[in-house]
């Protein structure tokens, strides 16, 4: 199942809008959004991920409007094997629920105090695979954490320009539907 699977023509549409309107690139835009869809899945899992790096400032923080590229993760306390392995599975399964593909299978190792995930994914706008970097490392433990939301390019626009809650709520259940 791809991410956009059963509403492609709506999740084109939404991107291209915001892209528009915030002057980002649709690839940014649809780039931001599968992040935040990911992150959103992983928050649902009990491994004590903690999202840091570019990414957490400007997604959970907002206090840098820059797009960073990658999703950079580290454990919040140490990790045992068995998690390790855990957290491996969990991410390869929210990445191919979202309808990516691990490019680099070889170079995951559960054994690894870091490991950099690389999964390709088709856009909705060009025909070249696109690709969401995660990387995890678990030699530091993050601290100090705090619960935050995170926010999406396509959820601020719609809280800026005041798009009727119930608007909000739908694009929120497609975001979280899958």
């Amino acid at each position: 199942m791809n991410w956009y699977s059963d509403y492609k023509t709506e999740w084109k549409e939404i991107i291209e809008t915001v892209s528009s309107e915030t002057k980002r690139t649709t690839l940014m835009v649809e780039k931001d959004t599968i992040q935040t869809m990911f992150l959103n899945e992983l928050s649902k899992e009990n491994i004590p991920f903690v999202l840091k790096g570019g990414t957490s400032l400007s997604k959970a923080f907002n206090l840098i409007k820059r797009f960073s590229e990658d999703i950079d993760l580290s454990i919040n306390r140490p990790i045992t094997q068995s998690e390790r392995k855990s957290t491996k599975k969990i991410i390869i399964k929210i990445c191919e629920k979202l309808g990516m593909v691990l490019s680099n299978p070889g170079d995951i190792f559960s054994n690894h105090d870091y490991n950099r995930y690389v999964f390709i994914y088709d856009s909705l706008f060009i025909d070249t695979p696109q690709e969401i970097i995660i990387e995890t490392s678990y030699y530091l433990t993050a601290f100090p954490c705090e619960k935050l939301r995170v926010h999406s390019f396509v959820m601020d626009f719609c809280q800026e320009n005041k798009i009727s809650e119930n608007n909000i709520c739908n694009l929120v259940d497609l975001i979280n539907g899958l």
